[in-house]
């Protein structure tokens, strides 16, 4: 996994994880000794429309990473040389246990989509601050991202 620069997310985000009618895109970057893991699965703000189930607690669509960070789709003014992880820790000062990080929390987001119990979308971590924060599944998160009202990512529940 090497997405230290813009080169890097074309081939990164072409990994579709296939979780029920859904492919989900899970972009990861890291810099020295901190990073970022985030997931989702629609490009479009109107395909978030009823995205959460409130009665069941589920959620069936998110903001694919490029909608709240459409910086990463920026390709660089000039390609960077290929490095494999042993030299972009020499080349682009990478800290020795990033990557690792990195792939510890890519491995668990899979692990819990394929569970059906993955609760967030986004993780950002510094290794050097000592910090972790998890941006939970939530329908105010997701309306803030795509400028949208509550009601159009959860149906009102009609009493009967």
């Amino acid at each position: 996994m090497n997405e230290d620069t813009p080169l890097g997310y074309p081939q990164v985000s072409g990994v579709d994880l296939i979780f029920g009618w859904a492919g989900y895109e899970i972009d990861c970057g890291d810099g020295r000794n901190a990073g970022r893991v985030l997931l989702g699965n629609v490009i479009q703000a109107d395909s978030l429309r009823k995205a959460f189930r409130s009665h069941l607690s589920l959620c069936r669509a998110l903001p694919a990473p490029s909608l709240p960070r459409p910086d990463l789709l920026e390709s660089p003014p000039e390609p960077y040389p290929a490095f494999n992880c042993a030299e972009s820790i020499v080349q682009w000062g990478h800290g020795p246990t990033i990557n690792q990080e990195v792939t510890a929390f890519v491995a668990s987001y899979v692990e819990k989509l394929l569970a059906g119990t993955c609760s967030r979308m986004a993780s950002y971590f510094d290794l050097d601050e000592g910090t972790l924060r998890c941006v939970q599944t939530n329908p105010t998160v997701v309306v803030e991202i795509v400028g949208r009202h509550v009601d159009a990512v959860v149906p009102r529940v009609r009493n009967a």
